[in-house]
């Protein structure tokens, strides 16, 4: 499959008039349907969710490579503008949404995360269920955080470290310049009891930061 990702508060008055078969409007978040696409010379079947990873409203359209490029420019005429992984990145980041290789790799529990929603042990045994249990009764000893520099247009980058007057130490996961927030701001782990005022070590300086709760923006 190839996927087409629709995001913004415009999405669905922008696919609605391509799309039928299916309530649009009706269409829970996380849900998803199957649909036929209007394209510029014919109809082809799309499977489409109601998700994406931007923090805002949208529709991610599944459809064969070969149908990709049509759908693509369709949705173009009526007005979407294409954008990249780096336009998406910083508006996950803004929506404070983990990303692996980031917030989230083989080191990571979903406890400390701010995923301990997702999972549910009390279902039965599955795959990670014991080392999961494991590290939430043994504690949460770091936790996943905003940071904000004073500097508003240091952006903190992944693995910037930051430090505690008490001696401890936290970590950048993930840090961009926020053009909702106009500010630098990233996202970190950081001892549990943290304190909020912070140090972040950049190009040899420590400059001066809040620990701040996540999200930065929220729709």
């Amino acid at each position: 499959y190839a996927l087409i990702a629709l995001q913004g508060p415009n999405s669905q008055d922008l696919l609605a008039p391509f799309v039928s078969g299916t309530d649009l409007a009706g269409l829970r978040y996380f849900s998803h349907t199957k649909a036929e696409f209007r394209a510029l010379t014919k109809r082809t079947a799309v499977h489409i969710a109601r998700t994406g990873y931007t923090g805002e409203d949208g529709f991610e359209l599944f459809c064969t490579p070969d149908d990709s490029p049509e759908i693509w420019v369709t949705l173009a005429n009526a007005g979407a503008r294409p954008c990249g992984l780096g336009a998406r990145d910083v508006l996950r980041i803004e929506a404070s949404y983990p990303l692996y290789g980031h917030e989230i790799d083989t080191t990571t529990n979903p406890y400390e995360a701010g995923l301990g929603w997702v999972v549910k042990p009390a279902k039965g045994d599955f795959v990670g269920r014991d080392a999961m249990l494991s590290a939430r009764e043994s504690g949460i000893t770091r936790v996943l955080r905003g940071v904000v520099p004073v500097d508003e247009r240091a952006v903190p980058r992944q693995d910037t470290v930051i430090t505690f007057a008490d001696g401890r130490e936290g970590r950048v996961t993930s840090g961009t310049m926020s053009p909702t927030l106009n500010r630098a701001i990233g996202i970190c782990y950081v001892p549990s009891d943290s304190p909020e005022s912070a140090l972040l070590e950049m190009r040899g300086k420590q400059l001066p930061a809040s620990i701040t709760s996540l999200p930065f923006y929220k729709r």
